[in-house]
């Protein structure tokens, strides 16, 4: 009996620091759950940011081409301008202005026209040069 009571004192420090340890990780576990949430939400945030900038992106192309294509028209309004004073002028030729109306149409074109795989191509046939580090 005197030997089970040196026993259970001897394990009272024991006992009392296995409990510390349970309180710690019951708030550990409480800790990381809101980590968890939190990683989920940035990683959420991340994702919209990302779909945000592809759209950007997206939308810079389709405008970058529409500017281009409205300088074209704007050069071809002074062009066409020009070629009225041409047929005006005492030149014969008559198809001219015609001709003028479909080549601005089709450099039109060119200028609205995704130039993707053209830039795809030129990398395979021409590869970039390899820059060397500094140092």
């Amino acid at each position: 009996m005197v030997k089970a009571q040196q026993i259970q004192e001897g394990m009272k420090p024991v006992i009392a620091t296995t409990k510390e340890i349970g309180r710690d990780l019951i708030l550990l576990r409480g800790d990381l759950r809101n980590f968890d949430t939190s990683i989920q939400r940035v990683d959420k945030w991340a994702e919209n940011i990302k779909d945000t900038h592809v759209t950007t992106l997206d939308l810079v192309k389709h405008l970058t081409r529409e500017i281009r294509a409205n300088w074209t028209t704007m050069g071809l309004g002074f062009g066409m301008a020009l070629e009225y004073a041409l047929i005006e002028s005492p030149i014969p030729n008559s198809y001219s202005f015609a001709l003028f109306l479909l080549g601005a149409g089709l450099i039109q074109g060119f200028f609205r026209w995704n130039w993707k795989f053209v830039r795809t191509l030129a990398t395979k046939i021409l590869p970039l040069a390899k820059t060397k580090p500094a140092g």
